[in-house]
């Protein structure tokens, strides 16, 4: 993962896009540093930063969810920013919610026959 700069059409000193290379998808290494250097931007002092790090994963997880898949990258948004925005929080109040209701469904007698 790595910023592309804007192009001087444009007259920003900003960055137009975040380029990610997913052809190495299944190298353990290249998964990780994806999300340290995700992480790092999370962690920056520079709030533009961050900003961009909260928008991406915002943009990640409103394309593809939670998928995992080719084209799908919400999979390398460090845990840390999942808590911080209260992603984990809401999926394990869900989990919650579906266990509750599977055990009523299952103990009023329906099954999935």
């Amino acid at each position: 993962m790595y910023p592309v700069p804007y192009s001087p059409a444009f007259g920003q000193d900003k960055y137009s896009l975040i380029q990610l290379d997913n052809s190495l998808d299944d190298d353990p290494d290249i998964e990780n540093a994806y999300i340290d250097g995700w992480q790092q931007m999370w962690e920056s002092d520079d709030e533009e930063i961050k900003q961009i790090a909260l928008d991406l994963a915002i943009y990640a997880f409103m394309t593809s969810g939670d998928n995992r898949g080719f084209t799908k990258f919400f999979k390398y948004v460090p845990l840390k920013l999942r808590e911080d925005i209260g992603y984990v929080n809401y999926m394990n109040t869900m989990y919650r919610q579906f266990s509750k209701n599977l055990m009523q469904f299952t103990s009023a007698g329906y099954s999935f026959n």
